[in-house]
């Protein structure tokens, strides 16, 4: 659960701590890097009969027991996935945005 809690906290760190800002190239160009990232885990998980990354071509085996069942099955399953991944990647650079306006507001008016 932490690693996955991660997911989420990492990129507010870089963003806050750090100044990390994010583009929407930078958030499209992560997208594909994700979709190439799945369809080879895909296919080692095929070959392999294991479960890495919950991604299975053959079924959504690698979900059960945990939150992603209820994405529903086969293609369902996969599509939920990608709509999941979509809001996420947008919610991160929602975020971004109102750090930098937040920081160009502080600098103007308070610092």
């Amino acid at each position: 659960m932490i690693s996955h809690i991660n997911i989420i906290i990492v990129p507010l760190y870089f963003s806050i701590i750090y100044g990390y800002s994010l583009s929407s190239k930078m958030i499209i160009k992560s997208f594909i890097y994700l979709q190439g990232l799945g369809i080879l885990m895909g296919i080692i998980n095929y070959y392999f009969g294991s479960n890495y990354f919950f991604v299975s071509f053959t079924s959504n085996i690698a979900a059960k027991g945990t939150i992603l069942e209820a994405l529903g099955n086969g293609y369902d399953y996969f599509i939920n996935l990608e709509i999941l991944s979509v809001i996420y990647l947008f919610f991160c650079l929602l975020i971004n945005n109102s750090f930098k306006k937040m920081d160009k507001f502080l600098l103007k008016y308070i610092i």
